[in-house]
C-alpha cells in the first residue's frame, strides 16, 4: 500500500471516520480472516475472531505511533490477539490439535511422535507452556513457515535474533516435551 493512502486512512482511522473502517476492511481484512483461520481451523470462529480483530484495531488505532507500517502493527495485534483466543478459550484448544507441525527439528524421532497421538499432544502441550517470545517464534516458523527475515520483521527484532531465539526455543521445546513424556 503506498505510503500516503497509508497515512490518509491512519488519521481516518483515528478520527472514527467510516469510510477508512471500510478501507481496513478492504485492505486487511482477508489476511487477518485467513490468520484468524489457521488458529482456529474453523470459519465460523474465524469469522468471529476477524470481527473481533478489527474492533481490536479501531479501538488501539490511537496507540499506532507508525514506527511500523500499519500492515505490520495491525498484524502483530492480530497474531497476539490469536494466541490469546487460544490459550483463554477452552472450546478453541482443539485447534492446536489439528495444526500441521514440523517436528523433525524439534524432537529426535518425528514419526514415532506422529504415530503416537498421546506423544504429539504432549508436544503440543510443551508448547503452551514456553514463554511467548519462544513459542511465537515457533509457531510463525514451524506453523507458518515464515523465514528468518519474515520473523524479524513481524517480531521486530534482527534476522540473528531471531535465529537464536528460535535455537533458544527449540531446546526448550525438546526439553518440556521430553518432561511432559515421563
Amino acid at each position: 500500500m503506498e505510503k500516503l493512502i497509508e497515512k490518509k486512512i491512519i488519521k481516518g482511522l483515528k478520527n472514527k471516520e467510516e469510510w477508512a473502517a471500510d478501507k481496513l476492511l478492504e485492505y486487511y481484512g482477508h489476511n487477518i480472516y485467513a490468520l484468524a483461520y489457521k488458529f482456529t481451523k474453523n470459519e465460523h470462529d474465524a469469522k468471529d475472531v476477524t470481527q473481533e480483530i478489527l474492533i481490536k484495531v479501531l479501538e488501539k488505532i490511537h496507540s499506532f505511533k507508525g514506527e511500523s507500517k500499519l500492515g505490520t502493527w495491525i498484524y502483530r495485534l492480530a497474531y497476539n490477539y490469536c494466541l490469546d483466543f487460544l490459550k483463554t478459550s477452552q472450546k478453541h484448544s482443539d485447534a492446536l490439535k489439528n495444526v500441521p507441525i514440523s517436528t523433525e527439528k524439534v524432537v529426535n524421532d518425528p514419526h514415532r511422535i506422529m504415530e503416537n497421538k498421546d506423544k504429539y499432544l504432549n508436544l503440543f502441550k510443551a508448547l503452551g507452556k514456553l514463554e511467548d517470545k519462544y513459542r511465537n517464534i515457533i509457531i510463525l516458523k514451524e506453523f507458518r513457515g515464515l523465514t528468518y527475515e519474515q520473523i524479524g520483521h513481524h517480531l521486530d527484532i534482527p534476522k540473528g535474533s531471531v535465529k537464536s531465539s528460535l535455537y533458544r526455543a527449540r531446546k526448550k521445546l525438546a526439553e518440556l516435551h521430553s518432561t511432559l513424556e515421563q
